[in-house]
């Protein structure tokens, strides 16, 4: 149903920021971005299916050595029993938050460039829908709302499952980084689980009258709450430093890399790091 566009000076009434502007259009936002069928997990899965046999799950690093001729990770089984592993190379990608506190003989250098990564405090929640309202009744299908600060920040309408009976709506997504919602980020994490979805079901009438209603249930995931996460991604990451090794120990994974808080980011850092060790070995 057509609708009469909005005038000059309606557009300009509305608080665009130079951020939500341009947001479509930089360099690791714009579209077209394609997902996996099934979902961000299935890439996971993927790699299981190839590699699950060498994966020893429920296993916790308690340190990380480098000796004369390779390295030696200790650890702690999901049994509670302390094991060791020695290897020519080692390569870490346990976020820096984390790996901060495991005991370790590294660098200075490399000691200081762990310790001095901030990561943000990102946080996610969505709800399940008795109806796609947002399709039926507004004729809006994929992107965002963007709300007013200190809220909820972004709505996110799913693009994929069109016209089916039910859907699931972002209904908050707070990127925690610095400069933008860091102390909202960290209020919603402080929260419950029930008192995160109530408030962000208060936001959402706001934008969406009559939203309550609609939705069924909910779930969040505050990143900075999570173990051996303690963060969403680095909104500042001395990549220089972690891109060398220490020792014979390698890091790898998105914050050592240009594009960190994407799985591309880890990816890239990933290769990097296979071929360098490569041609150490080779040389």
């Amino acid at each position: 149903t057509p609708v009469p566009p909005y005038s000059l000076k309606q557009v300009l009434g509305y608080d665009l920021s130079w951020y939500t502007t341009y947001f479509t259009q930089s360099v690791n936002q714009n579209p077209t971005l394609f997902q996996p069928v099934g979902g961000m997990d299935a890439i996971v899965e993927a790699f299981k299916a190839r590699v699950g046999r060498l994966i020893r799950y429920q296993s916790i690093v308690t340190h990380i050595d480098n000796l004369p001729d390779g390295v030696r990770i200790a650890y702690r089984n999901k049994e509670g029993g302390v094991e060791s592993l020695e290897a020519d190379f080692a390569v870490c990608t346990i976020p820096a938050t984390v790996l901060r506190d495991i005991p370790n003989n590294f660098s200075s250098e490399t000691q200081k460039a762990i310790a001095s990564t901030p990561y943000n405090s990102a946080f996610k929640l969505a709800f399940q829908t008795r109806r796609r309202f947002w399709e039926e009744d507004h004729a809006i299908y994929g992107g965002i709302s963007w709300t007013t600060p200190q809220g909820i920040e972004q709505i996110w309408y799913p693009s994929y499952g069109y016209h089916r009976k039910k859907g699931v709506i972002l209904g908050s997504y707070l990127f925690g980084a610095e400069g933008f919602d860091r102390e909202t980020s960290l209020r919603f994490a402080a929260m419950s689980p029930p008192e995160r979805l109530e408030a962000a079901i208060t936001l959402g009438e706001q934008v969406h009258p009559g939203y309550r209603e609609e939705l069924e249930s909910g779930v969040s995931r505050a990143w900075s709450e999570v173990p051996f996460q303690e963060g969403g991604w680095p909104s500042r990451a001395p990549v220089e430093a972690l891109k060398k090794p220490d020792g014979a120990i390698y890091f790898a994974g998105d914050h050592t890399s240009g594009l960190s808080g994407w799985q591309e980011g880890s990816a890239l850092a990933a290769l990097a790091t296979v071929n360098a060790i490569h041609e150490r070995v080779m040389a």
